[in-house]
């Protein structure tokens, strides 16, 4: 007479973190990467932050000066590949104004692919109050 045993099931092991994306990683490696690029994101976002500063500094034709420090680098916090400049803009009837631009490339998708086309954006005097 043959004994039944009984059945037991196998443990199960939860499957080990993928390391990518590597801001969820754990491992070793993934994490001191992923600490290097942030904090060399950061840094270089703060000298970004400070060259807008510096270029306000040397721009005083603004209505709202502050406003459009704040504008500059929260866009240039969401499109880190523009950089901060100090251009000469001319208006349609000739007239020069010494402003901030921010230039460099934005990813734009089109059929299903994203090309980084080139753009310069001008933060006019009279920014936010005209487009």
């Amino acid at each position: 007479v043959e004994q039944h045993q009984p059945h037991t099931p196998a443990k199960r092991t939860p499957p080990p973190p993928s390391p990518h994306p590597r801001s969820a990683c754990r491992c070793a490696p993934c994490g001191v990467v992923s600490q290097r690029v942030i904090h060399s994101s950061s840094s270089i976002m703060f000298q970004v932050h400070q060259e807008v500063d510096a270029l306000m500094q040397q721009i005083p034709t603004y209505l709202e000066p502050q406003r459009v420090a704040k504008d500059a680098k929260d866009t240039l916090s969401t499109y880190p590949s523009l950089r901060p400049e100090r251009g000469v803009f001319v208006s349609d009837d000739g007239s020069e104004s010494t402003l901030l631009k921010l230039a460099g490339t934005m990813p734009m998708g089109y059929q299903g692919q994203t090309f980084n086309l080139p753009v310069t954006l001008w933060m006019v005097e009279m920014h936010p109050f005209s487009p």
